[in-house]
Order: C-alpha cells, then structure tokens, then sequence
C-alpha cells in the first residue's frame, strides 16, 4: 500500500478543508493516509483576536501535528496541464487553489483537489512500485 502524508496550515479553515479533499482523493485510489496540520506558533493573543482562526484552532486541535515521521519520502505531484478540473475550479499547474477571502472552498474547488490527491495516490504507487522491483523503497 502506498503511504501518502497531507500535510497543511490553515488558520481559519480554507486550507483544512482542500487538504481534507486531497486526503479523501488518495484515499479513494488506495492509500494510505495521514492528514497532517503544521504546529501553530502563532501567539495565543493573537489567535484569540480573531474568532474564525480561535473556532478552527479549537476544532482541529485533534488532528495530529506533523512531525519527522511523516516526510519520509516526499514527493511533490502538480497537476500541471493535465487535468482540466483544476483550472476550472481556479488552480494553476502547480495544484488546487482558493483565494482565501473568498470563504471556505466550494464543491467545485474540493473536488479538483480530491482529483489531485487522487493523481498523487496514483503517481506515487507507480514510483513505489518501480522502486521496489530495483530493490529501493519510496513511500512504502
């Protein structure tokens, strides 16, 4: 099975909610995944400053923070030009974007990124695979 690490930072949930999207795309091609937040350093005044940011500092509080374990082996799979959703839904080559005033992403942005995470699970399935008929190991 391929293992695939989400790892974001979001502050007030636009973030959570592609890296939620992209994790539930590789999932659904088979992998193996950690949804991974970033530690907040953020000073506690300041995040309670602005209510959306404490609501969703509180809300994710149970998702692991990211550590060593978790950048094994790392690979970064863009999109490029090759998938027409994510362009759509307002990406670029390099993946699935939302502008973050715009309020958490719609439909349309979630499911570019579960395409992507998809596309991610796939590629690095491949990789794995090649890796181990040489002998080697990526993301296993």
């Amino acid at each position: 099975m391929t293992n695939v690490a989400v790892i974001y930072y979001s502050s007030t949930g636009n973030a959570h909610a592609l890296a939620q999207a992209v994790a539930e795309g590789a999932r659904q091609s088979g992998a193996e995944v950690r949804l991974r937040r970033v530690a907040e350093l953020a000073p506690a005044e300041a995040i309670d400053a602005n209510p959306a940011w404490r609501a969703h500092a509180d809300s994710t509080a149970h998702v692991p923070v990211a550590s060593r374990e978790d950048h094994r082996s790392a690979i970064v799979v863009a999109p490029g030009y090759t998938d027409d959703a994510v362009s759509a839904a307002g990406g670029n080559p390099y993946g699935t974007a939302h502008p973050s005033g715009a309020g958490l992403p719609g439909e349309r942005t979630l499911q570019a990124a579960r395409d992507q995470g998809r596309r991610l699970a796939r590629i690095a399935a491949l990789l794995a695979s090649t890796s181990v008929a040489a002998g080697g190991s990526v993301g296993r």
